[in-house]
């Protein structure tokens, strides 16, 4: 599952929280982080 950590405390709680998850899930615990933008914007280019 997708989690937004707010601190660096929640940091290693969601990591391994997320590693559990994806190991029961998939059979390895591979994580993709990504930065969380808070405000997006849709930006076209032609």
């Amino acid at each position: 599952g997708m989690r937004i950590v707010h601190g660096p405390n929640e940091f290693v709680e969601s990591v391994l929280g997320a590693q559990r998850e994806a190991a029961a899930s998939f059979g390895v615990n591979t994580l993709l982080l990504e930065k969380y933008i808070t405000r997006p914007r849709h930006i076209e280019v032609q």
